[in-house]
């Protein structure tokens, strides 16, 4: 496993890839003393090729968080949602 460093992170390829909006990679750092997950999508921009990046919050042990959707409205959940 990797060592978590202050303001640093790994991406690893998203092969569960299913749509243009999931991350073409994702994976987890540490910002300023906290976890995050990170995702990062492939862009051709004017300049040419780039990553554009996003961070979140990476909770408790680091693990996918439980759905917090109302439970009573089953069809509030969606199958195709991404884990992470």
């Amino acid at each position: 496993m990797h060592e978590e460093r202050p303001n640093t992170g790994i991406l690893f390829v998203n092969d569960r890839k299913e749509s243009d909006n999931h991350p073409d990679w994702s994976g987890r750092g540490m910002i300023g003393g906290k976890p995050v997950w990170i995702s990062a999508w492939k862009k051709e921009g004017q300049k040419g090729k780039y990553l554009s990046l996003s961070f979140r919050p990476r909770e408790g042990d680091g693990k996918p968080r439980e759905d917090k959707r109302d439970r009573r409205h089953p069809e509030s959940r969606h199958d195709d949602d991404i884990p992470w």
